[in-house]
């Protein structure tokens, strides 16, 4: 049966397989869920959000599985805001590239969408700057 426990581990390997130039990888780390520590940046760092579904037909439901997923900068040391920036900015380009190339997470589902980011920036001990997305999957299942 096709859910969460499909799709999370999908969505960390297309994050964990995007590549900068030269061969090197886009995220210093992907992780799923909340973590305090970083070991480097940026950062993708995703989790559950909520589910949904409707009946299709009488054979089959359509269901969602939505996902938020937070790329992260900290800032610090000789990088400008603006080069900050532009470090996220590259980062949301592919994703969102990655997704529209892969958009049936190879075949595993009907369709994902890749939506709302958001950007915003918050001091705790240093700055950070986040964009955020919301990952929706789409796929029918077996009402069977």
């Amino acid at each position: 049966m096709k859910g969460y426990s499909i799709f999370t581990p999908l969505i960390k390997n297309m994050l964990e397989a995007l590549e900068e130039q030269d061969n090197v990888l886009l995220f210093s780390e992907v992780r799923y869920g909340h973590k305090k520590e970083f070991t480097g940046f940026p950062t993708a760092e995703f989790y559950k959000k909520a589910g949904g579904g409707r009946v299709a037909d009488t054979h089959s439901n359509e269901r969602t599985w939505s996902y938020t997923l937070l790329l992260i900068y900290e800032f610090t040391g000789n990088k400008t805001r603006a080069e900050a920036e532009t470090i996220l900015d590259t980062a949301v380009d592919m994703v969102n590239e990655a997704f529209d190339k892969n958009s049936d997470l190879s075949g595993n589902c009907m369709k994902v969408d890749v939506a709302e980011e958001n950007f915003y920036d918050i001091m705790l001990e240093e700055p950070f700057i986040f964009a955020e997305f919301t990952i929706t999957i789409h796929d029918f299942v077996d009402r069977a």
